[in-house]
């Protein structure tokens, strides 16, 4: 078995627009963030020691990257003040390295089955700003609603 590593570049956010995955574009920062509730079982007479067992489980996506003003890009500001407060589809993949050294267009990429979660998350930020001189840039953000599952 080998120890691959993954590229940054290589993970890579969708965001359901107009009923087909689209490629959340021009990222350069993407994550995924996975978590459980702890809940409290202790008792009296357990030698002072806490226990826990796990509660709901919760996860959220977070994409920012530079700023493009098109209509195609989900970034953009019309989408994203019509997005937020909405429920959408997105997904996180792990694009193989040979497509994005050879500089494929990202656009032009549907998520591998192989590689990707996929579920619905509610928009709960888009975010812009920029600084005189340096390029604007984009942030989005999702909370998870249900579960999240490998892309079948």
């Amino acid at each position: 078995m080998s120890n691959k590593r993954i590229k940054g570049e290589q993970l890579y956010m969708f965001m359901g627009l107009a009923g087909n995955l689209r490629p959340i574009g021009c990222s350069t920062d993407c994550s995924l963030d996975l978590s459980a509730d702890a809940i409290e079982t202790s008792k009296r007479g357990q030698g002072g020691w806490r226990t826990f067992r796990a509660g709901q489980k919760s996860w959220s996506m977070d994409c920012a990257g530079f700023y493009f003003d098109t209509d195609t890009i989900p970034t953009n500001f019309k989408q994203g003040r019509k997005a937020i407060g909405t429920i959408v589809k997105v997904a996180i993949t792990v694009l193989a390295r040979e497509l994005v050294e050879a500089g494929i267009d990202l656009s032009t990429v549907h998520p591998a089955p192989s590689h990707t979660l996929i579920g619905d998350a509610v928009v709960v930020n888009c975010g812009y700003s920029g600084s005189q001189g340096g390029f604007a840039t984009y942030k989005i953000q999702f909370t998870g609603s249900g579960e999240l599952l490998p892309l079948e």
